[in-house]
C-alpha cells in the first residue's frame, strides 16, 4: 500500500516538474518559441508544441475550429540569416544592418517555417494540397514577444507569450 502511494505521488510530481519546465530544454538551445502559445494582434494564436507540431487558430477564442495544423521548424540565429540568404537573397549585411538598427542579438533573430497538411473549417479538413508558410523576425525577452514578417506579403505583426 505504502508503496503505490508513494508511486502515485511520485508520478504527480513528475508530471508537475515536466508541465512547469515547459520549453526550458528547446530554449537553453537558443529557441524561444518551441513549446509556447503565441498571441497575434490580430486575435490569432499560434500554439508550437515541442513535438514539432502546431496549430495555427484564426481566433483565440475558439480552438475547435478555423485552424491550420501541420508540422513547424525553426531557425535562428545564423542559421536564419543563412536559409533567408540562399532562399529569399537576403544578404548577410543587410540583414545584420536591421539588427544592429533593431539591437536585435542572433540568438533572438528567428525563421518559423509552417508546413500545414490540414485547415479545418466548419469541422472538416477543406485543405487540398499541403502550403507552406513563412515568417522571420524577432524575438523580444524582456516584453516576451515575437515580430515576424510573412515572407509572402511581407506583412508585419506581433505575437506575444500566452
Amino acid at each position: 500500500m505504502i508503496k503505490k502511494i508513494f508511486t502515485v505521488i511520485m508520478a504527480f510530481t513528475v508530471m508537475i516538474c515536466l508541465s512547469a519546465c515547459g520549453n526550458k530544454s528547446f530554449e537553453e538551445k537558443g529557441d524561444h518559441l518551441t513549446g509556447n502559445k503565441w498571441r497575434g494582434t490580430d486575435g490569432s494564436l499560434i500554439d508550437l508544441d515541442t513535438d514539432g507540431t502546431y496549430k495555427y487558430y484564426n481566433s483565440m477564442d475558439d480552438l475547435s475550429n478555423n485552424y491550420f495544423k501541420g508540422t513547424f521548424t525553426v531557425k535562428n540565429g545564423q542559421e536564419a540569416i543563412d536559409y533567408l540568404t540562399k532562399t529569399q537573397g537576403f544578404d548577410e549585411k543587410s540583414q545584420r544592418d536591421v539588427m544592429e538598427k533593431f539591437n536585435v542579438a542572433d540568438d533572438y533573430y528567428y525563421v518559423l517555417t509552417l508546413n500545414a497538411d490540414e485547415r479545418i473549417v466548419n469541422g472538416k479538413n477543406d485543405l487540398a494540397e499541403k502550403t507552406v508558410t513563412e515568417y522571420f523576425g524577432y524575438y523580444s525577452e524582456k516584453d516576451e514577444h515575437l515580430n515576424f514578417t510573412s515572407l509572402k506579403t511581407l506583412k508585419s505583426m506581433d505575437f506575444y507569450k500566452k
